[in-house]
């Protein structure tokens, strides 16, 4: 869609390539488990989008592994974004 195409260009040139989708609440279920479920194991940059029940807009740009792991995961490049309400 357009507004991918757009949100590409604010994206890291690392980030910037052909996307796919890995996991859609719609078509896979919502919970984080299912989320996790489809992340885990995936190599490669990954943008993620969260929606509230507000309308509210918030993602990641992750470069590294998804692994399964207790502490935190992300170096310098990783990305967190907002993206709706929109902050002046």
């Amino acid at each position: 869609p357009e507004s991918l195409y757009l949100l590409q260009a604010w994206l890291p040139a690392g980030a910037r390539m052909e996307m796919r989708r890995l996991y859609s609440s719609k078509a896979d279920g919502h919970s984080f488990n299912r989320l996790c479920h489809h992340l885990v194991g995936y190599r490669g940059p990954t943008l993620v989008l969260f929606q509230d029940s507000l309308g509210r807009i918030a993602g990641v740009v992750h470069h590294a592994d998804w692994r399964d792991a207790p502490s935190y995961q992300g170096d310098e490049g990783t990305l967190l974004l907002t993206l709706a309400p929109r902050f002046s």
